[in-house]
């Protein structure tokens, strides 16, 4: 029973690991119907990446609704 839990912890642990971690991720935005330089996120989080990404989609559908950025 020991090992089998063993197992399981080490599973788990390298789970967490390989979901936390940080990287790399760009926004891209097309503004009137041209790309915008994109914007590059280094080393971070999915989730704080996609937040900065889509306030700068809405900077941008407030010019004009066919604005939009997309992060890839």
């Amino acid at each position: 029973m020991p090992m089998k839990t063993s197992k399981f912890l080490a599973v788990a642990l390298l789970l967490v690991a390989f979901t936390a971690c940080k990287k790399d991720y760009t926004c891209t935005c097309t503004v009137v119907g041209t790309d915008v330089a994109p914007k590059v996120y280094t080393d971070a989080k999915k989730s704080d990446a996609q937040a900065d990404c889509d306030k700068l989609n809405s900077n941008f559908q407030a010019v004009d609704i066919t604005n939009s950025c997309v992060l890839d």
